[in-house]
């Protein structure tokens, strides 16, 4: 899974919780965003799925209650804000939510912030501004009632700009406009107040209602593809303006008013949780748990989702926090109480003993990948896609083990040294093949140590490899090689180039080999 990387200046983030930077790092290593930090500033990696944490305001809300503090309480006020959806509104962006925030305290800071956090929600969960595009206002330029309609008669100064465009003239000349044309092909979304167009959903907002450091009051507009996304969305970001002061009002768009904060109630499903996680938790074990992570209770058998949270629609999403506060490390391997019948693929158990018994630890990896992922190392071109792909992190089955391997390694980069880890899975090319990989990290490493384990393992499997001179980009030049078994081409073998280590984020040299795990 690729992490989305947030950047958060370390003095800030200690004031906000009152923690020392120790604590800091460390809160965040066990709620699950391992963290760097490097001359003021941290450098925190969070999943994908949880978009509340894209904020310095989502984090320190985070470790506030990992630390003990009672979670916040978040409300929308009744308002006369309204917008108005046009008949003309097209299928391809049907959906509309907002909400306004007043008294926000917009710094720097706070400024820098919000400006990260649209952004990372525009990239994971808007999926390039395509599901979700969000607009944010300086609300004392705008008059309301809103209208959002669709048109390409309107005219209006977009931001960054000095003069009056068209909206044709927009999509052609605007940097953004060019960037984002392929999203408006059936029809110009506007949003406007009494006086012109304040947004141009998804490209840019109006230069009129440009917010800056000093501005108190904000319009937040959202629209996209999907209402619940939308909504979800809309909470994340007026929970982290209320965090910075804001006294969060609703819009009446329609017959609707956003945001909905009302927690989700969820039934406290002590028996699924505990045979889901393997443990014998009392439901006030359960309740002091998920209260660390920001999680209310009504004290009988309901827990109350924060607002903030898209991730949560299951009990099992109820057990990975109860598991998460409890702490992952503390959790005792058990060897299950059933068995399940089946047969190795050839040779796989041998190579699987020999590799641990050589020091390595077995990770198991997505069979599906991206062409990114895919493009930072191998350049293949010829994967097999995927038609219909529910996510862009998985458009299509990896070629390779060796980029998930590094991707390994980069999540485990905090990890005391050397890092040494093996998998056995499937590659598919002109067909499917059964491939190992193995990888080590460490301070100093060369050649011959990931030959020497090379070598033990064709001695287990009884192949006798051949090795010849490579080219490939994915090693330091005249430090990588190709592995041959009776004249075919079977691997690769090497240490990895700097310039990819760094596209990954890995600071230690790495050495790397992957080859099939052929019959005869």
């Amino acid at each position: 899974m690729i992490m989305a990387v947030v950047t958060i200046p370390s003095p800030e983030i200690m004031k906000l919780t009152g923690l020392k930077k120790e604590q800091v790092l460390e809160g965040l290593n066990d709620i699950g965003m391992p963290t760097e930090e490097s001359e003021g500033e941290m450098f925190v990696e969070v999943t994908p799925n949880r978009p509340d944490l894209f904020s310095i305001e989502g984090i320190a809300r985070a470790l506030n209650s990992f630390y003990g503090k009672a979670p916040g309480e978040y409300a929308a006020k009744k308002s006369d804000y309204a917008v108005k959806i046009d008949p003309s509104v097209g299928a391809s962006r049907p959906f509309f939510v907002g909400a306004v925030v007043k008294g926000v305290k917009m710094d720097e800071s706070a400024l820098k912030s919000l400006i990260q956090l649209q952004e990372k929600l525009h990239e994971t969960v808007g999926r390039k501004r395509k599901k979700v595009a969000i607009g944010i206002h300086n609300a004392d330029a705008i008059a309301f009632p809103l209208v959002y309609k669709f048109s390409k008669e309107e005219k209006f100064i977009p931001l960054d700009f000095e003069r009056e465009m068209g909206i044709k003239e927009i999509v052609e000349k605007h940097p953004k406009g060019r960037a984002y044309a392929h999203l408006v092909k059936d029809g110009y979304p506007m949003l406007c107040d009494q006086k012109g167009v304040i947004s141009f959903p998804p490209i840019i907002n109006s230069e009129r209602t440009r917010v800056s450091e000093g501005t108190k009051n904000l319009v937040i507009d959202i629209t996209g593809t999907h209402q619940k996304t939308l909504s979800g969305v809309l909470n994340i970001l007026v929970c982290a303006l209320a965090d910075r002061g804001g006294q969060v009002y609703e819009m009446v768009v329609g017959k609707d008013a956003y945001p909905k904060l009302e927690p989700q109630k969820m039934p406290a499903d002590t028996e699924g949780i505990n045979k889901l996680l393997g443990e014998k938790y009392t439901k006030a074990q359960i309740f002091a748990n998920l209260t660390r992570l920001g999680w209310t209770n009504d004290g009988k058998n309901s827990v109350f989702v924060p607002p903030y949270r898209m991730d949560v629609s299951h009990y099992a999403d109820v057990a990975e926090d109860v598991a998460i506060a409890h702490g992952y490390n503390v959790f005792k391997p058990t060897v299950p109480n059933f068995f399940i019948p089946g047969s190795l693929a050839y040779n796989n158990d041998d190579v699987r003993q020999g590799m641990i018994g050589l020091g390595f630890l077995e990770v198991v990896n997505y069979a599906l990948t991206n062409q990114k992922m895919l493009d930072i190392a191998w350049k293949d071109t010829d994967a097999v896609k995927i038609i219909n792909p529910k996510t862009e992190d998985f458009t299509m089955l990896r070629t390779n083990l060796a980029v998930s391997l590094l991707g390994n390694v980069a999540a485990n980069k905090t990890h005391e040294l050397p890092v040494k880890i093996f998998e056995i899975g499937r590659a598919y090319e002109a067909r499917e093949k059964n491939h190992l990989a193995f990888a080590i990290s460490a301070e100093a490493l060369d050649f011959s140590t990931i030959k020497g384990v090379l070598q033990s393992i064709s001695l287990v499997i009884e192949k006798d490899f051949e090795l010849k001179k490579s080219q490939n980009v994915l090693f330091v030049k005249g430090r990588g090689a190709d592995v041959y078994y009776k004249n075919a081409k079977i691997g690769v073998i090497g240490e990895i180039a700097p310039e990819i280590l760094e596209s990954f984020g890995i600071e230690n040299p790495v050495a790397l080999c992957e080859i099939e795990i052929i019959k005869g």
